[in-house]
């Protein structure tokens, strides 16, 4: 199957052949109503298909995948992508936020709900003493029941007065609503992001292959007092988080 004459760019037209391929694997994603997770052909079968080079397939789906369309995974193939996560750094708000407000539903496995002893370097992080108790979080974060993150959350108990977050429900509830409803204000925070490859647990929990890519995020949220009131380290699966940050000069 050729790229139809109306699709393929004239003389006079300037786009790039590879930006007519891309146009047509985004049309036949939706034309064969291919679900997050479907195949798609290879990169030989597309160019049987299309009757152009394999450069040219490579970058139509590079681009695609760019987009945070489609998912190339060495060794296995090419599928449609996974919903992903997109984290708006312009404003201080949670997974469960800025899930809702992309129009999917989102849920928790919780892992861990517990009061712990910190150690001193946790204590020092945390800006309290190591004989402060701190409430440990730990969810496997879902997006339209898919697993996409795990998130670890470090909160000090003497910040949370009459709050008692180990008998919380924490499998549909956001945390940072728990504390807001609790009179608690979030007021400012600070986010680090870096880039990794997927370990054991990542694996196991997210459902994806070794040395996956994955995007780390370290965060530290204040009151309006100053005081740090939590303290989370993030893995999220690389192709199902996106980071938007506005930038003005």
């Amino acid at each position: 199957m050729n790229i139809p004459d109306s699709s393929l760019p004239d003389e006079n037209e300037k786009k790039p052949l590879y930006i007519h391929v891309k146009d047509f694997v985004k049309n036949y994603i939706t034309d064969k109503n291919l679900q997050p997770g479907d195949p798609l052909p290879t990169e030989v079968e597309f160019v049987d298909m299309l009757n152009v080079s394999r450069t040219t397939i490579r970058n139509a789906l590079d681009i695609l995948q760019l987009n945070g369309l489609i998912n190339k995974q060495q060794g296995r193939g090419t599928f449609v992508a996974k919903h992903s996560y997109e984290e708006n750094l312009t404003t201080l708000s949670g997974f469960s936020e800025d899930v809702l407000r992309r129009g999917h539903s989102t849920s928790s496995i919780v892992l861990s709900n517990q009061l712990i002893v910190p150690t001193e370097e946790l204590a020092l992080e945390l800006q309290i003493s190591s004989k402060d108790s701190v409430y440990f979080l730990e969810r496997l974060r879902l997006i339209d029941n898919e697993p996409v993150q795990i998130s670890q959350s470090y909160l000090p108990k003497k910040h949370l007065i009459n709050l008692d977050l180990t008998t919380i429900d924490f499998t549909r509830k956001s945390l940072y609503q728990i504390l807001i409803d609790a009179g608690i204000s979030i007021y400012k925070g600070e986010e680090i992001l870096e880039a990794s490859i997927s370990d054991e647990m990542d694996c196991a929990l997210l459902q994806i292959t070794e040395n996956s890519p994955i995007l780390v995020n370290r965060r530290k949220v204040y009151t309006d007092m100053n005081e740090l009131i939590e303290m989370s380290y993030c893995r999220s699966r690389g192709d199902s988080h996106k980071v938007k940050i506005l930038l003005r000069r």
